[in-house]
């Protein structure tokens, strides 16, 4: 992503298409591999913690270098974010994927609030959430920046501060709704389909151990 942005792409080309994104696919392959090798995944454990360290860094420098703009300009992206922002977050992404799968099924403070009811509904409505939320982005923050012109700086912020806020609950509440009236109804569909696994094939040759002498 950064040496794309460097050549003046545009942000949403970055954000979207996905060779731009591999870095987020390779971290959350190396998480895969990982976790199904006891020893790596042993020895992850002894480093998540400046794996995540090194995420969390490289999304402070996005923040502190764009806050700034973010105040004189509300609503418009951080400057960085296309060349340090998405990587920052496909390593804390990955690293919280990974201490949740590791610590799954146990009474850790971590899976415990992975469990919380709420976080159970949230993830149910997730996907319709992640489908719903670019056309209802993309007109508020046209009306934010609409509406904050004749507005002070601190008001500008306090406006897209609650468009946010609000646009979030806007979108959980048209992907609850989407849910009951629309994808369950293909989930239903589910039980008409099975998964059929090829039979293993005969081996042509049978291994033959030969008696002690």
């Amino acid at each position: 992503c950064g040496g794309a942005a460097f050549y003046h792409l545009s942000d949403a080309c970055l954000y979207r298409l996905t060779p731009f994104r591999v870095d987020t696919l390779a971290f959350g392959a190396l998480i895969a591999l990982v976790v199904r090798n006891s020893a790596w995944a042993d020895m992850a454990r002894r480093h998540i913690r400046h794996y995540m360290l090194a995420g969390a860094t490289l999304l402070g420098i996005v923040v502190a270098f764009g806050f700034p703009r973010l105040l004189a300009q509300p609503g418009t992206d951080l400057p960085l974010t296309p060349i340090l922002g998405y990587t920052a977050f496909a390593i804390l992404y990955s690293g919280f994927v990974f201490n949740a799968v590791t610590a799954a099924g146990s009474q850790g403070w971590l899976p415990r609030q992975l469990r919380r009811r709420s976080l159970l509904l949230l993830g149910k409505y997730s996907y319709g959430m992640y489908i719903y939320h670019y056309p209802l982005s993309y007109f508020l923050n046209k009306a934010v920046i609409r509406s904050g012109m004749h507005l002070n700086r601190p008001s500008q912020v306090l406006v897209w501060g609650l468009a946010k806020v609000g646009g979030i609950a806007v979108v959980f509440i048209i992907a609850a709704i989407s849910w009951q009236f629309l994808e369950s109804r293909f989930m239903a569909y589910k039980v008409h389909f099975s998964l059929r696994l090829p039979a293993s094939p005969r081996p042509r040759w049978r291994a033959t151990v030969p008696a002690p002498r």
